[in-house]
């Protein structure tokens, strides 16, 4: 199967083909039957940068990462982007599949806190997880969503700090400017 045209006709119908296909067992002796296709699909993604993706792709592929994750004891070395493309592209759509992907495992949990959401209005996530834990009865999601109150509060404070980063290199570039222009003012006057 061509990966481009899959990704550019893909509806959750298709999900089979890049689905989790688990034999039981665990770390090496794993075998997940659509690992190579579901690669093959998610390496093309990130070739094209995640340009115009299908949301639901990238929500099934999310998730079949984060169950393959859990099960090899390991994770695709770029699993944050899948997980960061889902948010940019989706909003707020596919917040619970983010959240509890990154619930299943260490390996997703680290990895989703690896996400770079600077440019994104972080406090909208935070009230809108606020608002889903409050109408929720369930313990497990209860549990999944004060876990995505404190990876979204870590992004929130990525922000801060690339902020304070920007005032920073400002303000001591401020300086350097100042004597650039005194001393091209003061080379024409010489001169």
């Amino acid at each position: 199967m061509n990966a481009g045209k899959f990704i550019e006709e893909y509806s959750s119908n298709q999900v089979k083909y890049i689905s989790f296909q688990w034999n039981g067992k665990h770390a090496n002796e794993m075998v997940d039957d659509n690992l190579d296709f579901r690669r093959e699909i998610i390496k093309y993604l990130e070739s094209i940068n995640y340009h115009n993706i299908n949301g639901e792709l990238l929500r099934d592929l999310l998730i079949a990462e984060s169950q393959y994750a859990k099960e090899a004891w390991g994770i695709y070395r770029h699993y944050n982007l899948l997980a960061e493309n889902l948010i940019r592209q989706t909003g707020k759509l596919y917040l619970d599949d983010f959240l509890i992907s990154a619930s299943l495992s260490f390996d997703t949990y680290c990895s989703t806190l690896a996400v770079d959401l600077t440019d994104i209005d972080i406090d909208e996530y935070i009230i809108e997880i606020y608002e889903r834990r409050a109408m929720i009865q369930k313990e497990n999601m209860i549990k999944t969503y004060d876990m995505g109150i404190d990876i979204f509060l870590s992004y929130k404070a990525k922000q801060s700090k690339a902020n304070d980063l920007v005032r920073q290199e400002i303000n001591t570039s401020k300086p350097n400017i100042l004597k650039n222009i005194l001393r091209f003012i003061k080379k024409i006057f010489v001169s």
